[in-house]
């Protein structure tokens, strides 16, 4: 017994020294600025600068969906990603509310965000202005970027996610059989539109023969359509069937680590189809929430020891060796209406001692920190590191792993009306 106390106590000694290193090295390499300033520092950019130079991608991964502060922070890295030649920003939202974000940049026109569905577009209702708080504040975010597309023209945002109201895709296949009247889709357009009065699974079923179709008349279409307008066609119409399925087995009684897998091998799907569209030296800005955007999950246990969903962000990683360069956002306190949060309220949230928030906000509650991850401390201390997802769950991994730099910021708030 003795023998083993021993054991214990050593190894305790050694985690708190593992510990004690990585918040050295953090002191003493964070970069401080302030998150409500519209651009980075020029520390902050000398310290990207060298580190993206090669990279296809950069992940900005966000903690949760619903503060604040997120849309500064998303602000900030992509006004400068942008000025380094990065012109794709691919959301975690849906291909088909994506591609209306894309409309409205390129023309102002403002019924383009009321067609979103994300945003409350349902398809065969008369269009409305959405009163949501996170609507409002998702909203002048995209303004923000119609701005920015003045001055960067080339600036393309997209969706790599399933569309979670997925009517929108119905507003872009009507004006796809508009558009190429050819007879032989009118057995698939009919299909399509017996599947918009079904619900629940029965839609799926029609949606799947629909799908099913589109395959048998494959080489037909892509005889007769441009190269570009083809592979839109087939990524639209397989993410709409997707993404009612998504609808439906959220309502069974799925596994949920099980869903989520899939659910990302599908954005997966989607981005790798999206970039087809693209000139091949493209390079993208990601953005995503909760774990999506992590380079790797191989080791992310929850305290139970339970892994992971496999994230999109770790999908790309390993599709694109060495292209991506991860950034990931961590929030050490404030009020926000998470998914953390019960009842879809708004709830407050401080870091708890175990966590590696708690540790930044004791070293500055005032200032957002930018360091990187990519120190010994972190890789020997590997499963010593904490941190929360939806400001109440704690996970542990290897962040050295799942991300190349960490920007702290102390105090967020719930998304604004």
């Amino acid at each position: 017994m003795k023998i083993l106390f021993i054991a214990l106590f050593t190894i305790s000694l050694s985690s708190y020294a593992q510990h004690s290193e990585i918040i050295r090295d953090i002191q003493a390499n964070a970069i401080t600025s302030n998150i409500y300033k519209e651009s980075l520092t020029s520390n902050e950019k000398d310290f990207l600068s060298p580190k993206i130079i090669d990279k296809k991608f950069v992940y900005l991964g966000e903690a949760d969906h619903y503060f604040e502060e997120k849309y500064a922070y998303r602000l900030k890295f992509i006004k400068y990603l942008l000025s380094q030649g990065y012109t794709h920003i691919l959301d975690e939202m849906g291909v088909s509310d994506g591609e209306m974000v894309q409309s409205y940049l390129e023309t102002g026109d403002e019924d383009y965000l009321k067609k979103v569905g994300l945003y409350g577009f349902k398809y065969g209702k008369p269009l409305k202005e959405s009163t949501g708080n996170f609507v409002l504040s998702s909203k002048r975010y995209i303004r923000e970027l119609r701005k920015l597309k003045a001055k960067y023209p080339k600036l393309i945002y997209g969706g790599y996610d399933l569309d979670m109201v997925p009517g929108t895709t119905y507003l872009q296949l009507d004006e796809f059989f508009i558009k190429y009247p050819y007879e032989f889709l009118e057995e698939l357009k009919e299909i399509i539109e017996q599947s918009k009065s079904l619900k629940a699974n029965t839609q799926v079923m029609a949606l799947t023969v629909a799908f099913n179709k589109f395959k048998e008349i494959r080489s037909k279409l892509q005889k007769n359509l441009p190269y570009k307008e083809f592979v839109h066609f087939e990524l639209i119409l397989r993410n709409f069937l997707r993404s009612v399925e998504l609808r439906e087995k959220f309502k069974s009684d799925y596994d949920f680590y099980e869903l989520f897998t899939w659910r990302e091998k599908q954005m997966f799907k989607n981005m790798i189809a999206r970039s087809k569209l693209d000139p091949k030296e493209q390079k993208y800005i990601l953005l995503g929430h909760n774990g999506h955007l992590t380079k790797t999950v191989d080791r992310y246990l929850d305290l139970d020891g339970i892994q992971q969903w496999y994230a999109i962000g770790s999908w790309v990683n390993d599709h694109y060796p060495k292209q991506v360069y991860a950034i990931w956002s961590l929030i050490g306190q404030g009020e926000h209406s998470g998914h953390g949060c019960p009842d879809r309220k708004t709830c407050y949230f401080t870091a708890p001692k175990t966590t590696l928030e708690y540790d930044l906000l004791t070293l500055d509650k005032e200032n957002t920190l930018l360091f990187s991850t990519q120190y010994k401390s972190f890789t020997n201390a590997k499963n010593l590191i904490r941190t929360l997802v939806n400001g109440m769950e704690i996970l542990e991994g290897p962040l050295a792993l799942q991300a190349d730099a960490v920007y702290f910021i102390p105090q967020v708030n719930d998304v604004k009306p």
